[in-house]
């Protein structure tokens, strides 16, 4: 036999009828699809087994219900792999196992049937191939929990052919519509990361334009300060006629405690303005206060100080 067929015999095993009392599939073109028994029943009251179940449904049943990580945990139990092997290897080694009884397919029939028995309970309420039909069908709409509700159909005592059939077609396109969403959702992913990184940058740009602006309005104002200290040192004026006793004797007293020359005038008269301003100016250095004398408030006050 030529090593291509021999390949096309591994990959494409004969079909036999897992279903009792159903006919199998068809095997090839031109063939009919199998006709089940009056009134959709299928033989037999038994739950099927993993590898009771055509070999065809194995694929997506170990695709939908195992993750990669959990079909690796589980296949290390019972046999021996590189590390390096890929998860399409391990997921073609775990459809190829199922075929028949075998430490493998007896443990992942064991560990789908404790984690899906909420789902086998549910299902079990289906007493013929249109409610079983019912429930799959409200499953398959919501999207929800289909792994279990896969499970429970296909190995249902009332699935029969066309049933199990038509199973196999809703979740061979569900798994399309899986990935073209995955991809979408991936595309968008990636557009929503372009679209942060994009944002971040402005973010981290304008967070250094207000630091600068900031740094410059503090050294503006650190200047206008010390202008304002350097102006406030120079002289104190203080219109005498304007201000109580009380406020008299705190002015003293702050120019004295530090050290700043006070003037007083009489009021805002250029001529006496000048005068004082120009007796401070000609003391630079001294402390006190410099009074106008020609101001009768301001020599009252100095006579009472």
């Amino acid at each position: 036999m030529p090593d291509s067929d021999r390949w096309a015999e591994r990959l494409s095993p004969p079909c036999r009828s897992p279903l009792p009392g159903v006919i199998p599939a068809p095997a090839g073109p031109g063939q009919q699809l199998p006709i089940e028994e009056p009134g959709g029943l299928a033989t037999g009251s038994r739950r099927r087994k993993l590898w009771d179940l055509s070999h065809k449904f194995h694929c997506p049943l170990v695709g939908v219900c195992f993750a990669v990580d959990d079909l690796r945990a589980l296949m290390s139990r019972v046999m021996f792999f590189t590390a390096g092997a890929s998860d399409f290897e391990l997921h073609t080694t775990a459809v190829g196992t199922c075929e028949s009884r075998s430490r493998l397919s007896e443990l992942l029939h064991k560990t789908l049937e404790k984690r899906f028995h909420l789902h086998v309970r549910r299902f079990a309420a289906a007493r013929d191939a249109a409610a079983l039909q019912e429930l799959w069908r409200e499953f398959s709409a919501t999207g929800s929990d289909l792994p279990g509700a896969l499970w429970a159909s296909w190995t249902h005592p009332s699935c029969g052919a066309l049933l199990a059939e038509q199973i196999y077609a809703d979740i061979h396109m569900i798994q399309h519509q899986v990935g073209c969403g995955r991809r979408a959702d991936l595309a968008t992913l990636k557009a929503l990361q372009a679209e942060n990184a994009r944002l971040r940058g402005q973010l981290v740009e304008l967070r250094c334009e207000s630091e600068t602006q900031r740094s410059e309005r503090l050294r503006e104002t650190q200047g206008l300060a010390q202008e304002l200290a350097r102006l406030r040192a120079d002289l104190v004026i203080c219109q005498a006629g304007c201000i109580s006793h009380n406020a008299y004797w705190r002015v003293k007293e702050q120019c004295k405690r530090t050290g700043k020359p006070c003037v007083f005038v009489r009021g805002t008269g250029v001529t006496s303005f000048g005068r004082v301003v120009g007796a401070a100016c000609g003391s630079s250095g001294e402390t006190g206060d410099l009074t106008d004398d020609t101001d009768p408030a301001a020599c009252d006050l100095k006579h009472h100080s």
